[in-house]
């Protein structure tokens, strides 16, 4: 039973992204800048967390993987797969990460919608097919 979670679970997240525009759901479009120096934003999801302390955040609009030591800054322990952070940058340094909690919590609620109209759809699937 739990290997049909974890599927569903990949399903739904894939099912997620396609729903979702890319643009609007993932990332706060990066500033435009002329000057490196000239501080900007992103907007990323904690991917993993993994054994060596190494935090992953997915940043749709850079398209690619920023990778933090835990330790290297504050509310880190804070930090969990699915949370919604704001990345400061100057250049290719990060200068701030802010977690955003008002972007977790819509997004957590989004995809227990989307899991619960899938497990209806199940249910009356499995329905359907006792009768």
């Amino acid at each position: 039973m739990s290997r049909i979670i974890q599927y569903l679970k990949a399903v739904l997240i894939l099912l997620l992204f396609q729903y979702l525009d890319s643009e609007s759901a993932l990332v706060v479009p990066q500033l435009e800048t002329s000057n490196p120096s000239t501080p900007s934003y992103v907007h990323g999801v904690v991917d993993r967390i993994e054994d060596n302390g190494r935090v992953v955040i997915l940043v749709e609009k850079l398209k690619r993987e920023i990778v933090i030591l835990r330790e290297d800054y504050q509310d880190t322990a804070l930090l969990k797969p699915n949370t919604w952070v704001t990345v400061h940058l100057e250049g290719d340094m990060i200068t701030k990460l802010k977690i955003d909690k008002r972007r977790t919590q819509k997004e957590s609620e989004q995809v227990k919608a989307i899991f619960e109209r899938v497990r209806e759809r199940l249910n009356n699937n499995i329905l359907l097919h006792l009768y």
